[in-house]
């Protein structure tokens, strides 16, 4: 019978052939590789860095696995400010190794100059985490990173650590020049105002604490004014007392007249990973020169970002109220919510997704109730006239469900209420503004004077200082 195996020699002798074969191809795309690398190296160090990207190019193709040839690649497409090519560089290099401190250090940076500052603080982080040699450098740029995100307290105490690391080097002193300069440029101003001014139409106006729904259109001058302190303001600590004013006046229903007078403190405590505040507010409200209204407020709440993009608001609230000329509906409200901010177009623009639940007690059993609110909204920016617009688009809901019977109906009342809102914030000269603003109820209630539909239009100019 015939064999129909290679005698054991002979296999062992083919496979020291193939073994050895495929070996030679491999040091021998490596060493290809490694003339190309050096190459556009001695290219790099002449400023050739489009010559030198046709080297590394060439290594990367005779050898793919080469985490130099693609770092070295990155490294020249961002010195010509390629950095999109620079970034899917970085990137294959972080493929072939993760802890490449070289490669998430310069895929911040690339981050960076595309403005991506929210994408860029994790690569900067890990970098200076598994390398020493960028630790000091990589908290510098995260703390640029958080400036350019509108938190110049993060930034600060980002660049007072790299400091630390080592005060002597040219970067903690730029980052000395930043912390003052930034500081020049707020002037450490303690204090906030703004100011508005303008009209509203309403084709059906109403007092939702009254349940007062009167059927009848009306235009009114709107006038806001808003004030904050800061008594205190450290990296960790926050201290600011604040004042809310506002005023309608009615062209003809001058009993709907509305005045409320806000002030609030403010505690804030920031922590690493997150930042608690409690906010205590006191509020009084006049309905056609009258007392109406009076509540006090307390309000914890914890704000963290469970991812990079995602900010969210944890908040309990405690409001305790008080009706002039309407005792039955005075009572405390306990409530519970979230608030989600999802952040996108490189963090300029974001979606609001909120919730809360409200438990409320009253003296008079048939204002009492327990209501579910949400909201979701979408805020983004929008250019007109060479700056920077806010458009904002936002839709709510509220459930109200009482838990007593309602002496006039017989029966326990129900209550659910949908609004739709636009608004439009443009800039027009310095700190003056003008907002558009729309707005749509539609209030569904088997309590007749609370079941309408109602629209209201109103612009304003606004100036802050």
């Amino acid at each position: 019978m015939a064999h129909i195996f290679a005698p054991l020699p002979l296999l062992v002798i083919f496979y020291v052939f193939v073994a050895g074969a495929f070996g030679t191809a491999e040091c021998m795309a490596e060493e290809n590789a490694r003339f190309w690398i050096l190459r556009g190296k001695a290219l790099n160090e002449s400023y050739r860095y489009k010559e030198a990207i046709k080297a590394f190019k060439q290594a990367v193709q005779m050898d793919p696995a080469s985490e130099e040839a693609h770092l070295r690649l990155g490294n020249s497409y961002f010195e010509i400010g390629s950095y999109d090519a620079a970034d899917d560089a970085f990137r294959q290099v972080l493929t072939l190794n993760p802890d490449n401190s070289t490669a998430l250090f310069y895929l911040g940076l690339s981050l960076i100059q595309q403005t991506q500052y929210a994408e860029s603080i994790p690569y900067f982080e890990k970098a200076g985490t598994l390398d020493s040699d960028f630790k000091q450098l990589s908290l510098f740029y995260i703390g640029e990173a958080q400036s350019e995100l509108g938190d110049p307290l993060a930034a600060s105490e980002t660049w007072r650590r790299a400091i630390n690391v080592d005060p002597t080097t040219d970067i903690a002193r730029n980052a000395e020049t930043l912390i003052k300069k930034m500081t020049q440029e707020k002037g450490d101003k303690p204090w906030f105002m703004s100011m508005s001014a303008g009209m509203e139409f309403d084709d059906n106006v109403t007092v939702s604490q009254q349940d007062l729904s009167t059927g009848l259109q009306d235009s009114a001058y709107i006038f806001e004014f808003s004030g904050a302190y800061k008594l205190l303001e450290t990296p960790k600590f926050g201290l600011e007392v604040g004042y809310d004013f506002y005023q309608s006046i009615y062209d003809t229903l001058s009993e709907f007249d509305l005045q409320s007078h806000i002030f609030s403190l403010g505690v804030t405590r920031r922590y690493k990973k997150f930042d608690v505040d409690v906010f205590i507010q006191y509020n009084h409200v006049a309905l056609g020169r009258k007392h109406f209204l009076e509540t006090v407020s307390i309000i914890p709440q914890i704000g963290f970002f469970p991812a990079k993009s995602w900010f969210a608001l944890t908040k309990y609230f405690f409001e305790d109220s008080r009706y002039f000329i309407d005792p039955a509906r005075d009572g405390q409200n306990h409530g519970i919510g979230m608030d989600n901010f999802v952040f996108f177009n490189k963090g300029r623009s974001y979606l609001l997704f909120s919730y809360r639940f409200e438990d409320k007690t009253t003296r008079g059993d048939e204002f009492t109730y327990a209501g579910h609110f949400g909201t979701i909204a979408a805020n983004t920016s929008l250019p007109f006239w060479n700056r920077r617009g806010k458009f904002n688009v936002a839709y709510s809901f509220f459930h109200k469900d009482y838990k007593h019977i309602t002496p006039s109906l017989g029966k326990e009342r129900y209550d659910l209420q949908h609004s739709f809102q636009v608004n439009l914030a443009q800039p027009l000269y310095k700190s003056l503004q003008l907002n558009l603003n729309y707005e749509h109820i539609d209030a569904v209630s088997n309590l007749p004077e609370s079941d309408f539909t109602e629209n209201i239009i109103s612009f304003a100019f606004s100036v802050a200082f």
